[in-house]
């Protein structure tokens, strides 16, 4: 474990107000106190403990017993009580030692459970904090301890306040590793004009670009962003302002600042380069309480003009959200108009409890900043555009529709218009997490990406990948790890080799690390480097870089005084086609979209042909700031900031379904600029499979895919919008509306356990499962609890709605693509009982007969139990939606707020899509 060494202020007492935590656990430091195992999720546990009489004391966390994986653990809020009643912030102090078995012990604000604690000492299980209370006259120690809600609901600690370190705590088999404080002794920082920097150049370095033509690179100075998350940099960065944007010369080394002298007072962070080689498009911050907006300067520092300002409602969104739109990572266009990632949607991340982070989506702008139209519609994330040399945008896309919520942050594509959205690597790929910055490889059909983790810490630094975009884009041989000696194969922190093994930890001092690659060829790459014993952090540990196809990086330029990033050739370049979608206008009006399906079957491997008869059409749905709330804490269930259900942290509605044909074609019409995923359906309503991805479509786009699981193999052929109109009946008619499900009450539907299910236990359950003594111990009664029901409660801890996907989760292992029948109502118990298919369990292959053994045995204990057609199609949509419990992220959740007339509301499909508050809701959310 790594050791650490501080001083504790002892003595040093002032009044803080007290802190309140979840269950109280009280005892003496002399007999040993411990919490028992706390897992990822629960609520923080506090810890009242006598101190008296005690020299030395242990704050230990043991790994619960099992692996030390997502065992963040954290001592929140620690304070020494005196006898007069004086307090001690110990986070305001330090520890006398400290040793962590992963990572760095670190004092910040973390969030446990659905609460926040602002002063919090992190030292990830097994870990060990030692006091020196010798000359303390404290007398007793309050401290709340829980697993970061960032390990989700994985993760088992057991913490214990003991006065000698515990023999054991389940670290034996760790690699006890000294991580030192930087050896590198680093310059003093320095935000001088450059001019007056002191700056190293390299000309050998520079030699193989002046070979190939390069004269010339743009970069950007600036200080390290020091944000917690890959994507996080506009939000949770220290504010270090300082650098420009710089011209170097090669042959010379001589360096020329274009932005202004006044730029130096705010952060420039990633730019673009006209396809003349005459202008410069970057983004810039002015101020720690201003946005990031897009400027453009010409390559000779003259005529700078601002393209982007600040919202107009920017000061109220600020007050009311803490959060206001962003414009970032700007891309030129075939055309001179201008792609980013911008915060405008206005819609937040969707697994962050404290609801802090908002998502940026691509936009849109003509060349002088008018006319701007988001061109993508995702709950989440999307970063780092580039356009291919067959005209579409690559681009960076994180989402996670039935899956772990950190898993996917991967390569997508589009046209430059928003349509023919596509996947070019990495929806099935758990590691990377992070794949950034992606770019083509000139001459190549070849892509070159910066893989990263996804948090703890991570501010989009990592390893350079060479992705071979001919090869299976599901298989890991796609990738070419150029920088092997650090990867990204972790949720947070960093992987190093170090001594012939890979360790994981969150210094970054025990090896290199690199961000925004750029490629010169497949072997030979410009990019940003911090070299080994330098801090991931420091301000101004990284300098420019030429990284060879062995991995061998060379010093190109440096700034002793600050970072320099994102090195960038200075080359007149071919510009792409400019291609676009052929639209259908009279769609467009409606604002619709045609998808035609050529062969179900194809693909769907184990089904039979005539099985499927429907395809639902499914949305994930953003949540918008204005479902924040805004009343206190409750209504957050695991990393969810808005409760819906234990595994779900994206709405998914239903607006129908589309027929398929016999032979297995469809031609139907789904609604533009939403969400969307189908779910394929038998004659009684159960879901066969799901797609576990979704696409936006533009308005009066058309769109053709051959199966069911169609993977392209090369970059050239993915992402084509044409239909193969060979075969297919449904291909040959109109396309078809969406329809009300069979023996639906409307069209479209919003899955509400209270008013959709419960109804069927209270009318033919109840009066065996309900009451004080339930039968088999399973109530299925109504009865709310906290942010559930007690019917609710019972059957998603029983084992008996079958194999679910979850979202709530971190890292599920489940990225990879499932089988038929593996997910919702055909490998559920509940379901099989009330009904005569058979059930598939591929998804418990270690518990098949078992459940099998008791699907019959229900099957019989049940014969008087008859559920409708209408009711057992209730019951499939529900548990093949995630088992869903509420219908929207509007209102009021948790128990507590059960008098108000906003509590878990019934709501329409038309209030839960829309992007603010129904009116009715003006009371609550105008607070």
């Amino acid at each position: 474990m790594a050791e650490v060494k501080a001083w504790l202020l002892s003595g040093y007492f002032v009044m803080l107000g007290a802190t309140s935590g979840g269950a109280e656990i009280r005892g003496q430091a002399l007999d040993g106190v411990k919490t028992g195992v706390l897992r990822g999720g629960d609520e923080a546990v506090k810890l009242i403990v006598d101190v008296k009489g005690v020299k030395d004391l242990y704050l230990s966390a043991s790994n619960g017993g099992d692996d030390y994986h997502f065992d963040q653990a954290v001592w929140c809020e620690p304070k020494l009580i005196g006898k007069d009643g004086g307090v001690a912030d110990l986070t305001a102090a330090a520890v006398s030692s400290a040793q962590v078995g992963w990572g760095e012990f670190q004092a910040r604000e973390v969030w446990v459970g659905s609460r926040a604690f602002k002063r919090s000492w992190y030292a990830h299980a097994p870990s060990v904090l030692r006091l020196d209370l010798s000359a303390s006259p404290a007398e007793r120690l309050e401290v709340c301890v829980g697993v970061e809600a960032g390990s989700g609901k994985k993760g088992s600690v057991e913490f214990m306040v003991t006065p000698s370190e515990p023999a054991s705590l389940g670290s034996e088999a760790m690699r006890r590793a000294v991580l030192t404080p930087d050896p590198i002794t680093m310059p003093a920082l320095a935000n001088v004009p450059i001019s007056q920097a002191r700056v190293h150049f390299n000309p050998e370095a520079a030699r193989p670009l002046i070979d190939k033509g390069i004269r010339q690179l743009l970069f950007v100075r600036r200080y390290t962003l020091t944000c917690s998350h890959s994507y996080t940099e506009f939000i949770d960065s220290r504010w270090t302002p300082g650098g420009s944007l710089c011209l170097l010369d090669l042959p010379s080394g001589r360096v020329t600042e274009l932005t202004p002298e006044t730029m130096r007072q705010g952060v420039i962070n990633r730019f673009d380069l006209s396809w003349d080689a005459k202008r410069i498009i970057f983004d810039f911050k002015s101020a720690a309480s201003e946005p990031y907006c897009l400027y453009e300067i010409g390559i000779d520092g003259q005529n700078l003009r601002q393209l982007t300002f600040r919202a107009p409602d920017y000061d109220a969104l600020m007050a009311r959200y803490r959060i206001a739109p962003n414009d970032m990572h700007p891309c030129y266009l075939q055309d001179g108009s201008i792609l980013f990632s911008s915060s405008r949607s206005m819609v937040s991340v969707l697994c962050n409890s404290a609801d802090v982070y908002p998502s940026a989506t691509l936009h849109r702008m003509d060349a002088d900043g008018k006319n701007m139209r988001p061109v993508s519609f995702t709950p989440l994330s999307e970063f780092s555009p580039a356009v291919l040399p067959d005209g579409r945008v690559l681009y960076m896309r994180w989402e996670y529709n039935r899956k772990g919520a950190g898993e996917i942050k991967c390569l997508w594509s589009m046209r430059p218009d928003g349509s023919g959205t596509a996947e070019v690597y990495g929806n099935l790929i758990q590691d990377p997490e992070t794949m950034l910055y992606g770019r083509p490889i000139p001459g190549t059909d070849k892509i070159s990406f910066l893989g990263c983790s996804h948090w703890g810490p991570n501010n989009g630094v990592g390893t350079i990948i060479v992705l071979d975009t001919k090869a299976d884009p599901a298989s890991t041989n796609a990738m070419r790890v150029v920088t092997p000696d650090v990867l990204a194969m972790t949720h947070g922190g960093f992987t190093f080799l170090v001594e012939g093994k890979y360790v994981n930890e969150s210094t970054g001092r025990p090896g290199r690390l690199f961000k925004d690659p750029y490629p010169i060829s497949e072997n030979l790459f410009l990019a940003a480097c911090k070299p080994k014993g330098v801090g991931w952090e420091v301000l101004n540990g990284y300098y420019l870089a030429l990284v060879d196809g062995t991995g061998k990086d060379t010093l190109l330029f440096r700034d002793e005084g600050m970072s320099c990033w994102g090195a960038y050739p200075v080359l007149k370049r071919e510009v792409p086609p400019m291609i676009s979608y052929s639209r259908n206008d009279e769609l467009a009006l409606r604002r619709q979209a045609q998808c035609l399906l050529t062969d179900i079957y194809a693909g769907l491997n184990g089904v039979k042909r005539g099985e499927v008869k429907w395809l639902r059409v499914m949305e994930q749905t953003p949540r918008p700031w204005t479902a924040r709330n805004v009343w206190g804490g409750g209504d957050a269930c695991g990393m969810a900031h808005t409760a819906l259900g234990p595994r779900v942290l994206g709405l998914h509605v239903s607006y129908g379904v589309v027929p398929v044909d016999p032979d297995g074609s469809a031609n139907f019409l789904v609604p533009a600029e939403r969400n969307i995923y189908f779910q394929a359906l038998d004659a009684d309503g159960r879901v066969i499979q799901t797609e576990r991805t979704y696409l936006n479509y533009m308005p009066g786009e058309m769109r053709g895919c051959v199966g069911c699981h169609e993977r392209g193999t090369g970059v050239a052929q993915q992402n084509t919008a044409s239909p193969r109109t060979s075969g297919g009946t449904a291909l040959r008619r109109k396309p078809s509306p969406i329809q009300a499900e069979p023996e639906a009450r409307q069209l479209g539907r919003v899955y509400d356990y209270e008013r959709q299910i419960q109804p069927i236990w209270d009318a033919k359950c109840v009066s065996c499962h309900g009451g004080a003594t339930p039968a088999a111990g399973m109530s299925l009664a109504h009865e709310r609890t906290g942010l559930y029901s007690l019917s609710y409660d019972h059957l998603t801890r029983r084992n008996v709605t079958g194999r679910q996907p979850n979202e709530n989760d971190v890292r599920t292992g489940d990225t990879e693509h499932k089988p038929a029948y593996f997910y919702g109502a055909y490998s559920s118990v509940l379901a099989a009982m009330f009904d005569s298919f058979t059930p598939c369990f591929d998804g418990f292959p270690n518990q098949a007969e078992t459940l099998m053994k008791r699907v019959l045995a229900l099957r019989e204990k049940h014969k008087g139990v008859v559920l409708t057609s209408y009711e057992k199609r209730q019951l499939y949509g529900w548990l093949d939606t995630s088992c869903q419990y509420y219908p929207s992220y509007w209102g009021q959740k948790h128990l507590k707020h059960k008098d108000s007339p906003f509590f878990r509301p019934e709501v329409t499909l038309a209030e839960a899509l829309a992007p603010t508050w129904p009116a009715r809701f003006d009371p609550l959310y105008r607070k």
